[in-house]
């Protein structure tokens, strides 16, 4: 498996559109300021073996190169989720207003991902391949997240 073990060692590839390809900065341009920064924190936080003290990976080039093409795609009037680093290496994407309510996604390196969500008393969990654009479920499961918040916020 390919890990990052220096701030440097970070590629980002995969990034690139399939139909034309812009130069890097302008890739990097492209992920919102937050959400980058956000990705860019985690990996710096996980760059060692063993960061976590439980014997966790770095994090891996190519779940990071999956992450910010994921993060890229996401809309930018969505909220910016929190961004961490696994143990196993791959990105956890994660949205919540309470212990409840919660969707996250784990973005591994090999293109799939892995969902998990929490409405109340209501779970959802899977895998979805990603190939450039958000799937449909992590869409309908963000909405409903969203739609769980102004409830309680109604409340």
């Amino acid at each position: 498996m390919s890990v990052v073990t220096s701030w440097p060692q970070i590629s980002f590839r995969g990034l690139e559109d399939r139909t034309a390809a812009p130069p890097q900065s302008s890739l990097l341009a492209s992920v919102p300021r937050d959400r980058l920064l956000g990705l860019f924190q985690a990996v710096v936080d996980s760059v060692d073996w063993n960061w976590d003290g439980e014997g966790g990976a770095p994090a891996s080039t190519l779940a990071v190169d999956q992450a910010a093409q994921f993060l890229r795609v996401l809309p930018e009037t969505w909220p910016s989720p929190e961004i961490a680093i696994e143990r196993n290496g791959s990105v956890n994407l994660e949205w919540g207003h309470s212990a409840d309510y919660v969707f996250t996604i784990s973005v591994g390196s090999q293109g799939v991902l892995h969902y998990a969500g929490l409405y109340g008393d209501s779970k959802t969990f899977g895998m979805e391949a990603f190939v450039g654009e958000l799937p449909r479920v992590v869409v309908d499961n963000l909405r409903r997240l969203e739609m769980a918040s102004r409830d309680t916020a109604a409340a």
